[in-house]
């Protein structure tokens, strides 16, 4: 009976370690695949699922990837970034009660902007990391949500602010300068209900709803373009952040570009856990634009 127990106790491990010894694939529209990685090429990514390792090799073009997390913790991250897949319509809070004054006149003899002049040499402000949809993937990681959102949002944008040489957007975008104006977030970032946005499950932004989120905002200027990051995923589990890199037409709200980023999340502390997948997002926008 005792060498039963044994041989049954070496079986266990044995297939609990080959369980945890997987390679899991992140897609760019969000979704995960476990896999043991056969070959990584220039083109496409050859792999067998996880749950049948002796089965067929299946391969996957390397441009819908954007990283191969290894059973061993090594990470290969690609830069390439293609649209997100469209989800269901995200119900968007109400701001009647926000304190920040906005617009409250409609100038008609503002400037509209195209997005042929977003990086030329013109009026740009930005409107820091809009966190009202955003989701924490990982329910047994966030242990302190109501902390993250009433401690770390605002001071995510903030801080944001102290280090502008290192987000340097004025740089990025091709400005000389560019207007700070991160109250207009301020408000929904701070009335995000903490318990609600941790959930386990795949969670994604659609460009539609980009729009629909953007069409809400208050902004006190009357004419110029607009940059906002609308954060999608705190993704504890995996250790990333997803969002988009946002650029409207300030006098009318219409979405000139939206380029959808995941970037690694990493630091000290939670705030900067969390600021560290927007300075990936950016460092990435560099290397591309």
């Amino acid at each position: 009976m005792l060498i039963k127990i044994y041989i049954f106790t070496a079986f266990f491990l044995v297939t609990l370690v080959s369980f945890s010894q997987n390679d899991v694939i992140f897609m760019q529209d969000g979704t995960e695949i476990k896999a043991k990685v056969e070959e990584v090429g220039t083109k496409e990514i050859k792999y067998r699922k996880a749950s049948n390792l002796d089965g067929p090799i299946y391969s996957t073009d390397i441009s819908v990837v954007f990283m191969i997390k290894y059973a061993n913790g090594e990470k290969d991250v690609f830069k390439e970034k293609n649209s997100p897949s469209k989800t269901t319509i995200i119900e968007l809070p109400e701001w009647d009660e926000n304190p920040y004054e906005g617009r409250d006149s409609v100038n008609s003899n503002a400037r509209e902007y195209q997005k042929e002049e977003l990086f030329t040499e013109r009026s740009m402000v930005y409107y820091g990391v809009d966190f009202a949809n955003v989701r924490m993937i990982g329910s047994r990681s966030f242990g302190d949500s109501q902390y993250i959102v009433e401690n770390n949002f605002q001071s995510i944008n903030s801080q944001i602010l102290v280090e502008e040489s290192k987000y340097n957007w004025a740089q990025a975008f091709r400005k000389t300068t560019i207007e700070n104006d991160i109250e207009m977030v301020a408000y929904p970032n701070k009335n995000v209900d903490p318990y609600s946005i941790v959930i386990d499950e795949m969670y994604t932004i659609s460009t539609e709803e980009v729009q629909q989120i953007v069409s809400k905002y208050n902004p006190k200027q009357q004419e110029g373009i607009g940059f906002v990051i609308i954060m999608e995923t705190l993704n504890k589990t995996n250790e990333l952040g997803s969002m988009y890199f946002v650029f409207f037409d300030i006098k009318t709200k219409k979405v000139l570009l939206a380029e959808k980023k995941i970037g690694i999340a990493s630091g000290f502390g939670t705030r900067n856990y969390w600021m560290k997948p927007v300075y990936e997002s950016l460092k990435q926008w560099n290397e591309t634009h």
